[in-house]
């Protein structure tokens, strides 16, 4: 059963609080506000936040790049300075929640990357700061017309999963908070179909394009 965005914040407030037990992944249509409610999370619970986009990304990107220590003659790994390892400098006593956004858009090699830092919280021997959180969020694939990757069932076990759907008394209370403007939130109350488009899933667009080139 698919929650609103309310219901994940209440939920993720468990879960954001002492030290992080699992790892939550947040599904759900596009422009929903998966992101935006992690970023409001980190506001309330007073947080640093870092959205990062894994489908941009590449494996040396969450690992970093190796560099040659001369006097010790081996090989060293610098890390990227956008994740919160421990031992650098920017994230010193800091606390935050790190999103690891479009996840299953996510290239492979990537995706092994991530697979050590959900389960482990480090990628080679670098580990994620204590007082940081790790959430995912991700598209749901054929049900929202999105191209994702399919994760293998070893990936998804490290999660808790959360669907989350549009609802309308959710999106009127952040509007009026947020001071959207009166005509937008009188057009949404008048006709709340058109608060989300839902787009056809895949299958029912090859359905659509085989009848078309039937009737041709």
């Amino acid at each position: 059963m698919a929650a609103t965005i309310e219901d994940l914040k209440k939920n993720l407030r468990y879960i954001f609080r002492g030290k992080q037990a699992i790892t939550p992944f947040v599904k759900g249509v596009p422009g929903i506000g998966k992101s935006a409610a992690f970023l409001q999370l980190s506001e309330e619970l007073d947080m640093m936040f870092i959205d990062l986009r894994l489908s941009q990304l590449e494996s040396a990107d969450l690992r970093g790049i190796p560099v040659p220590d001369n006097a010790e003659g081996i090989c060293r790994w610098l890390p990227p300075e956008f994740l919160p390892f421990k031992g650098i400098k920017r994230f010193e006593g800091t606390k935050g929640i790190l999103l690891l956004d479009e996840f299953n858009r996510a290239r492979p090699d990537v995706l092994q990357a991530a697979f050590q830092l959900v389960l482990d919280r480090k990628v080679g021997l670098l580990e994620i700061m204590d007082t940081w959180y790790i959430a995912a969020a991700g598209n749901l694939g054929a049900e929202d017309g999105c191209d994702v990757v399919e994760l293998d069932s070893a990936l998804m076990n490290r999660f808790i999963h959360f669907n989350v759907k549009a609802d309308l008394d959710t999106w009127i209370k952040w509007a009026e908070k947020s001071d959207i403007h009166p005509d937008i939130l009188n057009f949404i109350k008048g006709k709340p179909g058109a608060l989300y488009y839902e787009p056809e899933d895949k299958s029912q667009i090859r359905q659509r394009k085989q009848k078309q080139q039937t009737s041709k």
